[in-house]
C-alpha cells in the first residue's frame, strides 16, 4: 500500500511537472543562444502553448498548427510556413510577416494591427472580421480572398495580387494600389473616390457604377474592362492635365493642343473599355472613342 502512495505521488508531481513545461520552456526560448531560439520556440507553437508574444519564429515550420486565440503580438514569424494554419481570434498586433505562406490560413477576427505582411502569401485565407489598421500589405498576394466588409482605409497595397478576391462592401477610402493587379475583379458600385490607381491592371474589372471622381488612372490598364454607369468626372488617365474627360461635369476646351498631354508612356489603356453615353458620367465620349474606347448608346 506504502508503495502505491509512493507511486501515485510520483505520478501527481509528474504531470504537474509536465503541464507546467510550456510556460517554463516558453521563458527558456528567450534566454538561450540565438541560434536554437527558433527551434525552441517552434516546439512550444506546437505543443499548444498560447503565450507566444516576441517569439523568433522567423522560418519556422507550422503549416496547419492550431494557433487559435494565440498571443504573437510583435512575433517574428518572417518567411515562416502557416499554410492551412488555424489562427482565429490571434492577436499579431505588430507582428513581422513579412514573406510568410499563410495561404488557406483562417485567419478570422484576428487582430493583425500593424503588421507587416509586405510580400506575404495569403492567397485563399479567411480574413472575415479581420483588423487590418496600419498594417504593411505591400506586394500581397490575396488572390481568391473574401475582402468583404474590411476596413483598408489607408492602407498600402502597392503591387498586391488580388486576382479573384472579392471586394464588395470593403472601405477603400485612401488605399494606396499602385501596380496592384485587380483585373476581372467586380468592383461595380464601389466608392473610389480620388485614389491613385497609376499603373493597376483593372483590365477586364467590372466597374459599373463605380464612382471614379478625381481618381488618377495614369498608365493604367482599363482594357476590356466596364465602366458602364461609373462617375469619371474629374477623372486623369495620363501624367499630364488631360482633355479626355470633362471637369466638374463641364466640357474642357477641345483643341488638339491639349493633346500633348496625352503621351503614350502615361496615358492609360482604353482598348475595349466600356462605357454609356446615357449613363457614364465625366466622360468626352468623342476623345474616348479616339483612344480605343467602346462608347454605346
Amino acid at each position: 500500500m506504502k508503495t502505491n502512495h509512493i507511486i501515485t505521488g510520483a505520478g501527481i508531481l509528474f504531470c504537474l511537472a509536465f503541464f507546467s513545461l510550456p510556460q517554463a520552456a516558453a521563458q527558456d526560448c528567450k534566454t538561450i543562444h540565438p541560434s536554437k531560439q527558433r527551434e525552441c520556440w517552434e516546439n512550444i507553437a506546437r505543443s499548444g502553448e498560447k503565450k507566444l508574444s516576441s517569439a523568433k519564429l522567423s522560418g519556422a515550420k507550422l503549416s496547419g498548427v492550431d494557433l487559435t486565440k494565440a498571443d504573437l503580438t510583435k512575433a517574428d514569424l518572417r518567411g515562416a510556413n502557416l499554410s492551412s494554419a488555424k489562427l482565429s481570434g490571434a492577436k499579431l498586433s505588430s507582428a513581422k510577416l513579412s514573406g510568410a505562406k499563410l495561404s488557406g490560413a483562417d485567419l478570422t477576427k484576428a487582430d493583425l494591427t500593424k503588421a507587416d505582411l509586405s510580400g506575404a502569401d495569403l492567397s485563399g485565407a479567411k480574413l472575415s472580421g479581420a483588423s487590418l489598421s496600419g498594417a504593411s500589405l505591400t506586394k500581397v498576394d490575396l488572390s481568391g480572398v473574401d475582402l468583404n466588409g474590411l476596413d483598408l482605409s489607408g492602407l498600402d497595397l502597392s503591387g498586391a495580387k488580388l486576382s479573384g478576391a472579392k471586394l464588395s462592401g470593403a472601405k477603400l477610402s485612401e488605399v494606396k494600389l499602385r501596380g496592384a493587379n485587380l483585373s476581372g475583379l467586380d468592383l461595380s458600385g464601389l466608392n473610389l473616390y480620388g485614389l491613385n490607381l497609376r499603373e493597376v491592371n483593372l483590365s477586364a474589372a467590372n466597374l459599373s457604377a463605380a464612382n471614379l471622381t478625381l481618381a488618377y488612372l495614369a498608365s493604367a490598364d482599363l482594357t476590356g474592362a466596364d465602366l458602364t454607369g461609373a462617375d469619371l468626372t474629374g477623372a486623369r488617365v495620363s501624367g499630364g492635365y488631360s482633355s479626355l474627360f470633362y471637369e466638374n461635369g463641364l466640357p474642357k476646351e477641345s483643341s488638339e493642343e491639349r493633346f500633348k498631354w496625352l503621351d503614350q508612356e502615361t496615358r492609360a489603356k482604353l482598348s475595349g473599355a466600356i462605357v454609356s453615353r446615357s449613363k457614364t458620367k465625366g466622360i468626352n465620349f468623342d476623345y474616348w472613342k479616339k483612344y480605343g474606347g467602346i462608347v454605346n448608346d
